[in-house]
């Protein structure tokens, strides 16, 4: 599952910080500048989502809380919060984060894409479709949009498959 949104947190050129330059450091220069800089909430997410990569995932959740002290209302923060506790299998935890983030940016279909993932994971498929489908509907041109929606559908179908050729055999 791949909930990390495509550069829509991007800085300034002349910021030193911005997005770009933070996802392009290595571990260890993320580690020295949040020792020198307390204050940049960008570099607690991305040690947060760096951290989740590596299955680290206590480490990440030390990073979002410091990031959650700089700025409460950060949509991406819920997003990537939301997408630690989908990795450690709590859906309802995750499904509450995902929510603060789409009342945040309820434009974006990122938020829509995770929630549906959620209520698919817990098997509620009919409101992970309706999620799916609304993802597509807020942002028709978004290709990570219209890929899960076609995902779910082609599980959709594989699952039916599955389950006539079971009943075919008895």
């Amino acid at each position: 599952m791949n909930l990390i949104p495509n550069g829509d947190m991007t800085g300034t050129a002349d910021d030193p910080y911005h997005l770009d330059y933070v996802r392009s450091l290595t571990l260890e220069q993320l580690l020295q500048h949040c020792e020198r800089d307390c204050s940049d909430i960008e570099l607690y997410i991305e040690l947060g989502i760096r951290y989740v990569r590596l299955r680290r995932y206590n480490l990440a959740k030390e990073y979002y809380e410091r990031a959650f002290q700089l700025d409460k209302c950060n949509p991406w923060l819920h997003l990537y919060v939301g997408n630690l506790y989908y990795a450690w299998k709590k859906y309802r935890v995750a499904l509450k984060f995902f929510n603060i983030a789409l009342q945040l940016i309820p434009n974006n279909p990122c938020p829509y894409w995770c929630i549906a993932d959620c209520f698919a994971a817990i098997g509620e498929g009919s409101r992970a479709e309706m999620f799916y489908k609304k993802a597509t509907q807020v942002d028709p041109n978004c290709p990570d949009a219209s890929c899960k929606l076609k995902k779910w559908y082609e599980r959709q179908y594989e699952h039916i498959q599955n389950a006539s050729e079971t009943d075919n055999s008895d």
